[in-house]
């Protein structure tokens, strides 16, 4: 009898003020504002800002990693997203950016495509990016360095012509052990140098450890970087304590999903910047772009933090649907509308397109991240509203 009363309140709450909260929620604007893409937007541009979209992440890399990526081998789209300076761009290098590229053992293992470098040594042209060998011998993480710092101000300044003062976010995607700890180190002591000396700003996308070490958390207090973007992943080290209690400016909120853009799918992540965060280095041809302040609240305040062991999602009759969005990983942020009259459920956003999915109850949802533990080993108190 409890549950259907609470579905009969879903339903009537539903009809009475659903319209009164779709308005709110569209006068404030807290559609995803920040997407990044491994794909050329340019087909999309127009589409995307019409759904909200401000700033767009595309990528610098020494060479190719995959086609589409980097914004070099797509000068086209560039021009398609800064004209009419309605949009602003977030500027990424990443060019084999996992573990093994900072692993001390790299000499013994043999050329990996991680070593791939320019022939020339000076490259300057869209040809000469293009044209990789493999060395001898594996790289060092001070070659890597240097490689990844010139490609990434050389492409920069001398292609895609990004104003000085702005950012180059570069990727640092994975658990740091002790001897990784003192490489990204070395790697990012070369790269910040080069960065700052061509009157640029080095930012960081990665976990919360790796962040916080770039930020001055080291033996030395070097802060290597200005800019913190954490990753979406849950798991990491160090990501929930710091984006609960220090310093970021971006968060990846979703990985490798599609909206559907005009009847086309555009595979995307999404994102939203600390609403604490003035300025995060975007660009347009005029120099910095920046996201107004309410913007940033709007898509911050209703972000929520899937943070209970197995929620379900539920249709307005009170049936569990399937959203792989919002239940199969711990952690992972979801949007969230209104809730019901009883305030135990609240509507929700899974892929971050706009629109409603379902309802999942509130005690499995917290504004904090919450700290990855052992699957058998959730418990409820890990929800901290």
């Amino acid at each position: 009898m409890a549950k259907r009363l609470e579905i009969m309140a879903i339903s009537l709450f539903a009809l009475t003020l659903g319209v009164f909260f779709s308005m709110h929620a569209q006068a404030q604007d807290a559609r995803i504002a920040i997407i990044d893409s491994s794909e050329n937007t340019k087909p999309h541009i127009a589409k995307l800002h019409e759904l909200g979209v401000l700033a767009i992440g595309r990528y610098y890399g020494r060479c190719r990693q995959w086609r589409g990526k980097r914004m070099i081998d797509n000068l086209d789209e560039i021009n398609a997203i800064l004209d009419g300076g309605r949009l602003g761009i977030l500027s990424v290098y990443q060019f084999h950016s996992q573990e093994e590229k900072f692993d001390n053992d790299r000499s013994s293992l043999g050329v990996k495509s991680v070593d791939i470098r320019p022939r020339m040594a000076d490259p300057k042209t869209v040809k000469d990016f293009n044209d990789c060998i493999s060395p001898a011998r594996p790289n060092t993480i001070e070659e890597d360095a240097r490689l990844d710092g010139y490609a990434a101000v050389t492409q920069a300044r001398e292609i895609i012509k990004q104003p000085a003062g702005t950012a180059i976010y570069f990727g640092v995607d994975f658990n740091l052990t002790p001897d990784r700890q003192a490489n990204v180190l070395k790697y990012f002591r070369i790269v910040n140098k080069m960065v700052t000396d061509a009157g640029y700003v080095t930012g960081v996308y990665g976990n919360g450890a790796i962040s916080d070490l770039l930020y001055g958390e080291n033996p030395a207090g070097e802060k290597l970087v200005k800019y913190v973007w954490l990753t979406a992943s849950s798991s990491h080290e160090g990501s929930a304590n710091t984006y609960n209690v220090k310093h970021w400016d971006l968060l990846q909120t979703k990985v490798n999903i599609s909206w559907s853009v005009a009847g086309q799918q555009v595979p995307l992540d999404t994102n939203m910047q600390n609403p604490n965060t003035t300025d995060a280095g975007f660009w347009n041809r005029s120099g910095s772009f920046v996201i107004p302040n309410a913007r940033n609240v709007a898509v911050h305040g209703p972000r929520r933090f899937v943070c209970e062991g197995r929620p379900v999602v539920f249709n307005d009759a009170g049936q569990s649907v399937p959203k792989p969005a919002c239940t199969t990983t711990f952690g992972i942020t979801v949007r969230t509308f209104e809730m019901n009259t009883p305030r135990t459920l609240v509507r929700v956003d899974c892929d971050e397109d706009g629109n409603p999915d379902g309802w999942m109850k509130v005690k499995d949802l917290s504004a904090k991240r919450p700290i990855w533990v052992n699957n058998s080993e959730r418990p409820r108190t890990h929800c901290t509203q």
